[in-house]
Parts: C-alpha cells; structure tokens; sequence
C-alpha cells in the first residue's frame, strides 16, 4: 500500500476524513482506491457515527434547553406520541408517530432539527419520523421522555410563556377536540363537544391541575383510568371551559394539528351563536 500511494496523498485523505462526515466506503470511491485501504489508511482516526454521515447538520442538541414555542410543542408532542428506545445501534431512536393525514406536522419537525431522514410510512395509515441521537435521547429524558416512558410521563415545568405551547403539543399527540352534530334516540339534534387529553395518570391530574388554577375553570376532572390499559383521560365538555381551553392553547400559535384547531373552531362558532340566541 505504501508504495502505491504517496505519504502526501495519505494526509490528504486522512484530512479530507477528519473534516468532512462521510463513510470509508465513499471515501474510497472519491480517492479511487479500495475500501479496505481507505480503512488502513484512517484506521487511527475516530469513525463518524452515522447520524454525522447521513445528517450532518443535524440539531442533536435541539431539546437541550426549551426555549421557543416550537421546541415546547414538540416536548409535549413526545410526552405522549414519541418514542425513544436504544437497540443494537450505536445512536438511540427518537420518533414520533402519526395518521398519514398529519404528516406534514412530523416533517417539520424533521427540517426544524435540521435532519435528512425521510418520513416512514407503515402502509397502514400511520407516519413515522425518527432521527438516530443519543444526545437527543438524553435530553428528552430529562422530561420524563424515556423507553416504556408509559410509567413516568409527568407535567414539565416550563416557563409559563411556553406551556400553552407545550400543552398544545400534548393534545397534538395524544388528544382530542371533538365538535359533531347528531341525533340521539329521542330525534332532538344535539351538538357533541369536548376537549379531551389521554396520558398516565399523573400527567392528566397535573394537565388538570394546572388548566383549573391558571385559567379558573368552572370543572376540575378527576382522570378517568382505563381498566387494562396503562392510560387515563380527562374530557373538558362544558363550553365556558372548552372556550378557556382553547383560547389559551391557541392563542399567538403558529404550529399546530389543523385538523384539531378546525374543531375548536367549530366549537367556538356554536358558543358564539349560543351567546346571541341568549342576547335576541
């Protein structure tokens, strides 16, 4: 090998390695040599690791300190529909998961942390998006976002400008906005509404907790706690609370579910018309 390649070539190579992510086997197309001497050649360098290579200007430190509306949206948006798990990979998984419908909302969170992976689709409605990051992984569980996290998710304390945003991306992930006419047994239109949030236990107390003191609501929920399910839920059905719920949650939002928001919307639009039935 030594003497086929020039020691002033070998620098060039293991320099161009050190400042720029890339595989050995690339590395050997680009030199023209063969993978196994690109490998002898860098053999005492440190390896980049593959989120480095197919991600380079991945944010890894991105939930390092919460700090904007978009990173306590997708705090809460992990809090209940992420994922993080280590496997036999060298960086753990962090994903979160979607219906199809809700893509959109998983790609920005991809092109905000500034990574190349593509959205996965498991061909039965739902979406994935998922960076490898063991920096990532670290920081989340500092907010109770670990594997089996089911046992352990808890109400971050954020400071109080960020945890609209941070609720939002809870009932984002794991909640419901309902907003639907229909017509029950006894033939009288009705309209069904409710905001809803699904999580352990504590988080739904402290989510309740927290709603009830800050925004005065008329209904303080105790969670509902599903028989053979590690889960619980609160439902919010009175309109004045739902209003405060919602006025709260979207209030100076730029990034949210649309679907939900659009039943909000609908919601809003029955009070206001309850309120001038009242006022005629």
């Amino acid at each position: 090998m030594s003497k086929k390649i020039s020691n002033q070539k070998k620098r060039e190579i293991r320099d161009y390695y050190q400042d720029n992510p890339i595989t050995i086997a690339n590395l050997a197309k680009l030199f023209n040599i063969s993978a196994p001497t690109a490998g002898e050649i860098c053999k005492n360098l440190p390896k980049w690791k593959k989120t480095q290579i197919f991600s380079p200007q991945l944010q890894e430190n991105w939930f390092e300190k919460i700090d904007s509306e978009e990173k306590a949206y997708y705090l809460g948006f992990f809090i209940t529909d992420g994922n993080v798990y280590d496997t036999n990979r060298t960086q753990a998984v962090c994903s979160l998961t979607q219906k199809d419908e809700d893509a959109y909302i998983l790609q920005k969170w991809l092109d905000l942390v500034k990574s190349n992976r593509k959205i996965a689709q498991d061909g039965r409605g739902c979406s994935q998006a998922s960076v490898l990051s063991n920096k990532m992984r670290d920081d989340l569980a500092k907010y109770g976002v670990v594997p089996k996290k089911t046992f352990h998710t808890h109400l971050p304390v954020l400071p109080e400008s960020l945890m609209s945003h941070l609720i939002r991306g809870i009932l984002d992930g794991d909640g419901n906005i309902e907003a639907k006419w229909f017509i029950p047994p006894d033939g009288r239109k009705r309209f069904k509404h409710k905001i809803s949030f699904c999580g352990t236990h504590q988080l739904m107390e402290e989510i309740n907790n927290y709603l009830v003191k800050t925004l005065n609501l008329k209904v303080s929920r105790t969670p509902y706690d599903y028989k053979n399910k590690e889960l619980s839920e609160i439902q919010y059905t009175n309109y004045e609370d739902i209003e405060k719920i919602g006025s709260f949650i979207y209030k100076n939002s730029t990034i949210y579910l649309s679907r939900k928001k659009e039943h909000y919307d609908l919601i809003k639009q029955r009070i206001e018309s309850r309120q001038q039935c009242a006022n005629s």
